[in-house]
């Protein structure tokens, strides 16, 4: 289609790689029907959506089946609810912000999520599959706050774009009871990841 010179008997003889190119977009736009599709379904004015605790994140002292690689920097934090941090490096920009959520006041204990760990992870539906944000903090007055980093890089990318609009959307929709919350370094405004939480937790 997109190469109209192309002959018949050069077709034929390319066969595979035709096919395997059709199938690629055929993959391709079903890919960008699903997320419309989903899109419309969460964001339209009329859409109704329901945020449900009965699957929601429980720290409890059995659900954290932490595996290597652990933290092991010379930072001791106090508030992760579990002694083992797993997939998280010493140093580094989410470190950084690690370390802010910890030493945190509002803070009573947060984790490390875990990836695709079942029951031990927290996760929120997008499109085509499931978003693990990084982090899962309990605030001193009861509320779930998630955070998720993101660097300089992707901060702007439609992956994070389409994970800010379900976590603000998960929040919006939970009486109040969670917030969601997509940090960066520093924000348009020059605000550090400490000032962006406190904002988000008083807002």
């Amino acid at each position: 289609m997109k190469k109209p010179e192309l002959t018949l008997t050069k077709l034929v003889r390319n066969k595979f790689p035709l096919a395997n190119a059709i199938q690629e977009l055929i993959t391709q736009y079903r890919k960008q029907a699903d997320k419309q599709g989903y899109q419309d379904t969460l964001f339209l004015n009329d859409s109704e959506v329901t945020t449900t605790y009965d699957y929601g994140y429980k720290f409890t002292s059995d659900k954290y089946p932490a595996r290597p690689p652990y933290y092991k920097g010379a930072y001791v934090f106090s508030k992760h609810y579990y002694p083992q941090i797993e997939d998280m490096k010493a140093s580094g920009e989410e470190f950084d912000c690690a370390q802010v959520i910890d030493l945190m006041p509002q803070v009573k204990h947060w984790i490390r999520n875990l990836f695709r760990r079942e029951a031990a992870s927290f996760s929120l539906p997008l499109a085509n599959g499931n978003f693990y944000p990084d982090f899962i903090v309990e605030l001193i007055d009861g509320r779930i706050l998630i955070v998720e980093y993101k660097g300089e890089v992707y901060k702007s990318n439609d992956d994070s774009a389409e994970k800010n609009a379900v976590g603000n959307l998960w929040a919006k929709n939970s009486d109040g009871n969670c917030l969601f919350l997509m940090v960066i370094k520093k924000d348009e405004n020059g605000q550090v990841i400490q000032q962006q939480i406190l904002n988000c937790i008083s807002g």
